[in-house]
């Protein structure tokens, strides 16, 4: 898969997020796979082979790292992080996420997306979100309206986010952050602030 255009979004010992792009468009496993597998070597010295959970979840063999993969036509990301189950998710623009927004909106975010300016954006970085942390718990089952709630956000990138997570008695309190590259949404965890929460 060549790449055409590659831009690192955050380089540090902790986290370390690449946004790729690539000449044709791309959303097959195998693909994503060996793309990865190519960046992790090339620009963090990491051979390893990428595995799947049977929740499709990827993560390296034989490393204690953590990933997060997310692609959108012919843009592909990737993030690593050495502490913290990590997600991802990049989106171009899309009038039709209004369509589906009433599936994975709770009322308090609905309101929040209608009264905002920039409503689409704002849509776009909660479904970001949402997206995020299912990734980072590889999980099924999750509800993306009542189990995970974002909280009120400033919705101009590059902004962070609160979400409430309640799932199978497991609370957390995630702190996501969220850009505008390339005319697309991405949105990621942090992996430093999952912390316990009652809420």
């Amino acid at each position: 898969m060549q790449i055409k255009e590659l831009k690192i979004v955050k380089d540090s010992n902790a986290e370390w997020i690449v946004l790729v792009k690539t000449e044709h468009v791309s959303s097959n496993k195998k693909a994503s796979k060996v793309l990865a597998e190519h960046l992790l070597e090339q620009y963090r010295g990491i051979s390893t082979s990428i595995h799947y959970t049977d929740k499709g979840k990827p993560y390296l063999i034989n490393r204690s790292e953590f990933i997060s993969i997310s692609h959108t036509h012919q843009w592909f990301c990737l993030m690593l992080s050495t502490s913290h189950a990590c997600g991802i998710d990049i989106e171009h623009p899309r009038e039709a996420l209004y369509r589906i927004a009433p599936r994975f909106l709770h009322s308090s975010e609905m309101r929040f997306v209608e009264q905002n300016k920039d409503s689409l954006s704002a849509l776009h970085y909660i479904w970001g979100a949402k997206e995020a942390v299912y990734k980072s718990w590889g999980l099924r089952g999750l509800e993306f309206a009542t189990d995970m709630i974002v909280r009120p956000f400033e919705a101009a990138p590059p902004c962070a986010m609160v979400m409430d997570f309640n799932f199978n008695q497991q609370r957390r309190v995630y702190q996501l952050y969220a850009l505008h590259i390339n005319d697309l949404y991405l949105v990621h965890t942090d992996g430093f602030d999952v912390v316990e929460a009652s809420i």
